[in-house]
């Protein structure tokens, strides 16, 4: 177990009575042991001054792509666990589209099996379907009794009314929560972008936003007739957010995400076809974003994910309409929403950590004495510019590379231990 002084750090806790404060902190056996005024006269334990540092409840990734097994090209463990640590986050859901995908019980007790020794907490999501194929309804008991926080096709979701409600009808019997990403593919087959006046300048296939109104709106008929709740992850439309806006204000059970680097880029960006920039759901407009920004800050939507999605050389450099989708998120989750956004650190950790555990009712202990260490240690304010060295994942197709960012995560604290990260 490590020890640690932290002096002088600011609380960014919005259940904590430190709230905004500075305060000094002994962490003594994987526990905070003390919250004091005055410095510690403690020569055996180590000290960081952290009077530029601010210290929160550890980040909680929900969406969280895992190369192990079958991919691990892309992504492994191990480098999966440093790009997290690299980020900020202590804990992260991975998405079942592995080989085997995680739709049965001993898929899912091999990869807890693999994962207890890694520096972080990795947590499997089920698989709602078999082979996550959208077809035949997985075995949805077996998998929550081995362990899994969430329900989800994940990357391979295909639009399947029936499934659905059959799925949202099966999870009431144990209170489990099931997330979609909201998209009728039929109403966009090979789309490239967001479908506007650029993809039509770029002669690309568009995706239009109502690929995501009307898989919201038939997700919503079934949740009224089933009950039940249901998250919604990935939001990028104005028509979205107003949807599940409404959809709260009528009573129902509905939670939603978007993507911390949603805000950096538009589909004007698309411009030099960088397949860096190739996401999906795409990015969409300037309008599309202040709409989603509204929505994170009035509740609407809840949480904020990295939408991590390593994609190997092979897979990004080719022709726009032949490159994977995806952008290795994790490592600058924090730093894209401190710089393109105007939320507060206090807004963005209510997303990325409070809002999330909350989500899956995951444990997150108060920065209070007696609780556990779990927690991250971040500079809002030191200015940099990502470059492909900072990079800790196995993949670096990310679009960062080269930007000044703002916020720079220097270390967390989970399962007993103190790891350091991004010194410089």
């Amino acid at each position: 177990m490590s020890n640690l002084i932290l002096e002088a750090v600011q609380i960014c806790d919005s259940r904590s009575p430190f709230q905004g404060q500075q305060k000094h902190l002994l962490i003594e056996n994987g526990y905070l042991s003390q919250i004091s005024d005055t410095p510690f006269n403690r020569p055996d334990i180590r000290k960081i001054s952290a009077s530029d540092l601010m210290i929160s409840p550890i980040w909680t990734d929900i969406q969280t792509f895992n190369g192990v097994s079958g991919y691990e090209y892309k992504e492994t463990l191990e480098t999966l666990s440093k790009s997290a640590l690299s980020g900020g986050f202590g804990r992260v859901i991975v998405l079942p589209n592995t080989q085997p995908v995680l739709d049965t019980k001993s898929a899912v007790t091999a990869l807890r099996n693999q994962v207890q020794f890694l520096p972080i907490e990795v947590l499997p999501m089920g698989a709602i379907s078999k082979n996550a194929e959208g077809k035949e309804i997985a075995e949805l008991f077996d998998l929550q009794d081995a362990g899994v926080v969430a329900f989800s096709d994940g990357l391979t979701q295909k639009s399947n009314l029936k499934l659905l409600k059959n799925v949202l009808q099966y999870l009431q019997h144990f209170d489990a929560q099931l997330i979609i990403t909201p998209y009728e593919s039929t109403l966009s087959a090979n789309g490239q972008m967001h479908e506007g006046e650029n993809s039509a300048r770029l002669g690309m296939v568009g995706i239009p936003r109502m690929t995501e109104k009307i898989a919201i709106l038939n997700a919503l008929e079934i949740l009224r007739y089933t009950g039940g709740k249901l998250h919604f992850s990935k939001i990028s439309t104005n028509q979205g957010v107003d949807i599940i806006r409404q959809a709260k204000a009528d009573g129902l059970s509905v939670t939603a995400d978007t993507e911390a680097y949603r805000f950096a880029f538009t589909d004007a960006d698309l411009f030099d076809f960088d397949t860096n920039l190739k996401v999906q759901p795409p990015f969409r407009t300037t309008i599309d974003q202040k709409a989603i920004l509204e929505g994170l800050k009035d509740g609407t939507i809840d949480t904020i994910i990295s939408a991590h999605l390593p994609q190997d050389i092979e897979s990004k450099r080719l022709e726009f309409n032949l490159a994977e989708f995806g952008i290795i998120g994790l490592e600058t989750a924090y730093a894209s929403l401190r710089t393109f956004t105007d939320l507060s650190s206090s807004q963005i950790i209510e997303k990325l950590s409070i809002k999330s555990a909350e989500l899956l009712k995951l444990p997150l202990p108060k920065i209070e004495v007696g609780k556990p260490a779990n927690f991250t240690l971040f500079d809002e304010n030191q200015e940099y510019i990502f470059a492909e060295k900072d990079i800790q994942s196995k993949s670096t197709n990310t679009p960062f590379i080269g930007k000044k960012l703002k916020g720079k995560v220097k270390g967390v604290f989970t399962k007993g231990q103190f790891s350091e990260v991004n010194p410089n």
